[in-house]
């Protein structure tokens, strides 16, 4: 009578990761690995928990994944990284 979760598969992928911000909008880096599924089946759309070597780092909501497809997948705030937002010039220009 009560919902439970319930792993479907467990698979390693390779990753290569970069970071992501918008230091105007909020002054946060986004962690992204890209990656292939070369798993050898597709993934259906869903949660998935995320492991870096054997630490957990969270769980992000993949879209369905093709075999041989290629996507970015956001892990989230890397609170390693700090990022701050320095205006240097200012070139405002009057038309009309």
């Amino acid at each position: 009578g009560e919902p439970h979760s319930i792993p479907i598969t467990s698979d390693t992928l390779q990753a290569e990761f970069g970071h992501a911000s918008w230091p105007e909008a909020r002054p946060l880096v986004y962690l992204r690995a890209k990656m292939t599924n070369n798993t050898g089946h597709p993934f259906v759309e869903g949660e998935a928990k995320v492991f870096l070597d054997s630490s957990f780092i969270g769980s992000t909501r993949i879209d369905t994944w093709a075999q041989t497809e290629e996507k970015i997948i956001s892990l989230g705030v890397d609170q390693g990284v700090r990022i701050k937002r320095k205006l240097e010039k200012k070139d405002e220009k009057e038309t009309g």
